[in-house]
């Protein structure tokens, strides 16, 4: 066994994948690399919501080498793809903090607070909430307080959420039919 270290892989690219696979095929010495080039490719396509499989078919190289294969995928079956539900993301609040963030699908949803006086006191910051700067169309950068949340994946709280809009909408037409609220 080579005591060889190798450096961390560029997880940006997915050559590295590629890679692994092939160092994996050349040690057991059958059909390895194929078995994790085929387990990446499932992993990774289970992962993709309906638009990004969409822009995958709609990618050239994955045409051309679909029509090389003599594999037809219908384009109107392509374009259902793009068609599906976007990520809800839902923010509870008590007294302007955040209490919870919740989706309908995993979502990692950051917040640029400009209010300094939210920011953490100094030892007590972590990697999901800091201080830091963010840049300005003009060139320049405000200080601001950045928190990064993981969503819990909550899909049940939405038709509660709709309810409530719907509800709210509806006394705002009464209280508008009624001339207690001004008129959109």
């Amino acid at each position: 066994m080579s005591t060889e270290r190798k450096s961390a892989p560029d997880v940006k690219n997915s050559s590295f994948l590629v890679d692994a696979a092939f160092e994996h095929g050349e040690r057991t010495g059958n059909d390895g690399e194929i078995a994790t080039l085929q387990c990446f490719l499932r992993t990774a396509f289970e992962l993709l919501n309906g638009e990004q499989k969409r822009r995958f078919y709609s990618d050239g190289g994955v045409q051309e080498s679909l029509k090389a294969a003599r594999v037809v995928v219908p384009e109107a079956l392509v374009r259902e793809l793009g068609d599906a539900e976007p990520t809800r993301v839902g923010i509870r609040l008590e007294g302007g903090a955040i209490q919870s963030v919740f989706s309908t699908a995993p979502a990692q949803v950051d917040v640029i607070n400009y209010s300094i006086d939210d920011a953490p006191p100094q030892g007590y910051e972590t990697d999901t909430h800091l201080v830091g700067a963010f840049p300005r169309s003009d060139g320049g950068w405000n200080e601001c307080v950045l928190v990064r949340y993981d969503a819990d994946v909550m899909p049940a709280e939405f038709p509660k959420i709709d309810r409530a809009f719907a509800n709210a909408r509806e006394a705002l037409v009464m209280r508008q039919e009624d001339g207690d609220a001004p008129a959109p």
